[in-house]
């Protein structure tokens, strides 16, 4: 694995950022260019979920793609959208930093529990996904074939 684009090692219990600080409780899942994990405001007591990107180009593209989609489409149509309300950054390991991203914690995973949800509610969250896409389409962000 090339060492520029790595992911950020992190531990249950451990503590990140300044002000707020946010406790990691769980991970949540991974990509090809982050990692999820479920953690505590330590201010508010709230859960929120924290995206930290690999490092090196994978990590500064997510964060780019992140800022462009809130530049471009989540302003005006935010009720779509899941937004970051904060970001900051943490080093991880040989020098290299990795940008994370705070958002709201909405649940556990829908593929963990879509079959036992309602059929209708499943149409009506699918209904909300060609939405955002659509929006992400017309603002250049996303190409079709």
């Amino acid at each position: 694995m090339n060492p520029r684009n790595l992911y950020c090692p992190l531990r249950i219990g451990q503590v990140l950022g300044a002000r707020p600080q946010f406790r990691i409780e769980h991970k949540l899942g991974w990509g090809g260019f982050s990692t999820v994990w479920l953690a505590r405001n330590l201010s508010t007591d709230r859960l929120v979920a924290l995206k930290v990107m690999s490092s090196g180009w994978r990590g500064e593209h997510e964060r780019q793609m992140n800022k462009e989609i809130f530049q471009r489409v989540a302003q005006n149509i935010s009720s779509h959208f899941i937004i970051a309300q904060a970001a900051f950054s943490i080093p991880g390991c040989k020098g290299n930093r990795h940008g994370v991203l705070v958002f709201p914690w909405r649940g556990p995973s829908v593929q963990a529990i879509c079959l036992q949800l309602p059929a209708s509610f499943r149409v009506r969250a699918a209904e909300h996904l060609l939405i955002s896409l659509k929006h992400l389409h017309a603002a250049g962000i996303i190409h079709s074939g």
